[in-house]
């Protein structure tokens, strides 16, 4: 089995949600269980940012952190 193959399996499988995304926080990828937790399918979570999510201050230490990467 290809490495990659195998990485793309325990991710897709995973029962823990798996959140990929850039550094303006915008969705690159969401597993099946992250997506189960929002109850979205691909195409919902594809305009979906980590600062969608998030309340006040969250957003706001979300914000920093980004700024620090």
């Amino acid at each position: 089995m290809e490495l990659a193959t195998l990485y793309r399996d325990i991710v897709e499988t995973s029962p823990d949600a798996i959140w990929v995304f850039d550094l303006e926080g915008r969705t690159l990828y969401a597993n099946p269980a992250l997506r189960a937790l929002f109850g979205a399918e691909d195409i919902d979570l594809a305009g979906l940012t980590v600062s969608d999510t998030l309340d006040e201050v969250g957003r706001q230490q979300f914000a920093e952190h980004l700024a620090r990467l």
